[in-house]
C-alpha cells in the first residue's frame, strides 16, 4: 500500500492542506435559529411522525443519529420555515451541548430544529 504525501500550506489560522482554502464564514454563510419556540416543551416530542425535530443530542460524529430524533406535528414543522432544514446545511448546538457540529448529507423526512441548534 502506497502512502500518499499531504502538502500543507502556512494560513492565517495555521497549517492546513494545500488544496483546501479559507474563507470567511461570516462573508459565505447566513446564520439562522429561533430563539425559544413559541412554548414548544419535550410533552410535544412525538415517538414517531413525519416531520423530524432535530436536538443537541441527535449529532454524532458529525453527522445526524436519525434514529435517535423525536418528531414533533406537522403545525409546529410549518410555524418557521427559516429553521427547516436542507441538504448540506451545516448545524451547530449552541446550548447544552454547545459547539457539536453536523453536515447534513440527506433528510429522510421534513426536518425541524428545536432551539438549541443553529444552522
Amino acid at each position: 500500500m502506497a502512502m500518499v504525501e499531504t502538502k500543507f500550506k502556512n494560513t492565517d489560522i495555521g497549517l492546513i492542506p494545500e488544496n483546501w482554502e479559507v474563507i470567511n464564514l461570516k462573508d459565505n454563510c447566513i446564520l439562522k435559529a429561533r430563539i425559544g419556540w413559541q412554548g414548544l416543551t419535550t410533552s410535544e416530542y412525538k415517538e414517531s411522525g413525519n416531520h423530524f425535530l432535530i436536538t443537541g443530542t441527535d449529532f454524532k460524529n458529525g453527522f445526524i443519529d436519525w434514529n435517535n430524533c423525536v418528531f414533533v406535528d406537522k403545525s409546529r414543522y410549518d410555524q418557521d420555515k427559516n429553521i427547516q432544514i436542507q441538504s448540506e446545511d451545516v448545524l451547530i448546538t449552541k446550548d447544552g451541548t454547545i459547539g457539536k457540529v453536523a453536515y447534513i448529507d440527506k433528510i429522510p423526512k421534513p426536518t425541524t430544529l428545536n432551539s438549541g441548534v443553529l444552522y
